[in-house]
């Protein structure tokens, strides 16, 4: 990889890290994770904590002394700002190589700090999972990000590394074993427990409060962030509005996994960031590619209820203004689930793709992404944390490419290489169908053609820039 030419000025700069928002829930176990694999600050990296309340980042940082017994923590610099103002979030860029950012919902507070890392040169990462904030990021400081040497990455916690990453990895040996990529891959979730904290419960119920006829595009438009469609007017005009609930997976059973599929709450989100990645990488994705996601779940019943489940639940937060106050008002952002509680939590995934070599011949791709671990908030943290090491410390292995990206075209296979030496999984294998499974397979990439063809129409994605 070719480093970047703003890589020395960013070099000499105060900070390789700022963790904004660490006093919240996620921003205090980010800063607990830095602390523990990555010791006192200029230890092996220079980061600061920064929020708005100095007194609270002051407490934080006797926190950590005295949960790891090393009064060096007490000298963890600060940083104190304002999301709301541009001047104090351009001063916090400046300062640093890299930005982590936990301060949601992103859509209230997030634009500044983008703009003012896209300005200065100063990579950025979030936990975003907000699809429209993204869209006004890509639209309106892409351009600027890459001029200035920056990176913009958004959805770098388990909204959406592991099916971003684990699809960038499923492509990338399909393409290396067998010289080209998988047509359409299909992402199952077949192991997930895990709670939600107060902040993402205020980012998702933020996607509900468009006017209707916006979030129905939105939430339909699985290009919604693709570079080809970053015209507003387009996607507003030309789209057929289908639905209005975020989850539309419908409960059939899928052979790739062995279970039946029922609606994932983040799939919209994950859809957008891959299909992202792949048109930014069409040299790795091909030009016909396709993606679906879902909760994998063995027992039909149990499927159906949780689908029915979930759009009950959406039903009402859509209809209702009332009840999305009341569950804003009952889980206030700083709260999350105990740690006696996190430490039950695990997920795992199977990225499932298939590919024919040079002798006619189809083979199953399966790659296995997991970890022991929270994924929303521990393994979030994780994730963020790798991501951000991944923009300020590693600029000679990751791709030079700047603007607003998607972890994996931000990072590539580097943040695979970080991740798994914190424990999470990631894996790959391929296996030769039989003549049944292979026509199996005909008719389904057929049927996947044919629907990819008419969404594509669909989306004007005829007129490639």
């Amino acid at each position: 990889m070719v480093p970047s030419p703003h890589d020395d000025e960013r070099a000499s700069r105060q900070h390789d890290l700022i963790v904004w928002g660490a006093t919240g829930f996620t921003g205090k176990l980010l800063s607990n994770y830095l602390a523990e694999n990555y010791g006192p600050s200029g230890h092996s990296v220079k980061y600061a904590l920064g929020g708005r309340s100095e007194a609270k980042l002051t407490k934080l940082r006797e926190d950590l002394a005295q949960e790891t017994a090393d009064k060096r923590f007490l000298d963890t610099p600060l940083v104190i700002g304002n999301a709301g103002s541009e001047e104090s979030m351009q001063r916090l860029a400046k300062q640093t190589r890299v930005v982590a950012s936990l301060v949601g919902p992103f859509e209230k507070s997030g634009e500044n700090l983008v703009k003012a890392c896209a300005e200065a040169g100063t990579h950025y990462v979030d936990i975003t999972a907000e699809y429209p904030f993204m869209r006004r990021m890509i639209v309106k400081y892409s351009s600027l990000a890459e001029e200035n040497g920056a990176k913009i990455v958004h959805a770098c916690g388990f909204d959406s590394v592991p099916s971003d990453m684990g699809t960038f990895m499923v492509q990338a040996y399909a393409k290396e074993h067998f010289g080209h990529p998988c047509q359409r891959i299909r992402y199952g979730l077949t192991r997930l427990i895990g709670l939600v904290s107060g902040g993402t419960v205020h980012s998702l119920i933020e996607l509900f409060s468009f006017p209707l006829a916006v979030r129905q595009v939105r939430n339909e438009d699985t290009y919604l962030v693709d570079p080809m469609t970053i015209e507003e007017s387009v996607t507003q005009e030309t789209m057929k509005l289908s639905g209005w609930m975020l989850c539309r997976e419908e409960c059939a059973w899928d052979p790739n996994f062995g279970a039946y599929a029922a609606p994932f709450i983040m799939a919209p989100t994950n859809t957008k960031i891959v299909k992202r990645t792949a048109a930014l990488l069409p040299t790795v994705y091909g030009s016909e590619f396709d993606y679906g996601e879902c909760l994998a779940v063995r027992n039909m019943i149990v499927a159906r209820l949780f689908a029915w489940f979930t759009l009950l639940c959406e039903a009402v937060l859509i209809a209702f203004p009332a009840a999305r106050w009341i569950v804003k008002a009952l889980l206030r952002p700083g709260w999350g689930p105990p740690a006696f509680i996190r430490r039950l939590c695990c997920f795992a995934g199977d990225i499932v793709g298939t590919v024919r070599d040079g002798v006619g011949k189809y083979h199953k791709i399966t790659g296995r992404v997991g970890i022991n671990e929270d994924p929303g908030y521990d393994g979030t943290a994780k994730m963020l944390c790798e991501s951000a090491l991944c923009a300020a410390l590693d600029a000679p292995t990751i791709p030079s490419t700047c603007g607003v990206l998607t972890p994996a075209v931000a990072f590539g296979p580097t943040l695979i290489k970080r991740l798994k030496k914190t424990g999470m999984t990631f894996e790959v294998a391929a296996t030769e169908m039989d003549a049944a499974e292979s026509t199996d397979m005909g008719s389904d990439t057929k049927r996947s053609d044919d629907s990819l063809t008419a969404r594509r129409a669909v989306h004007h994605r005829a007129q490639r820039k």
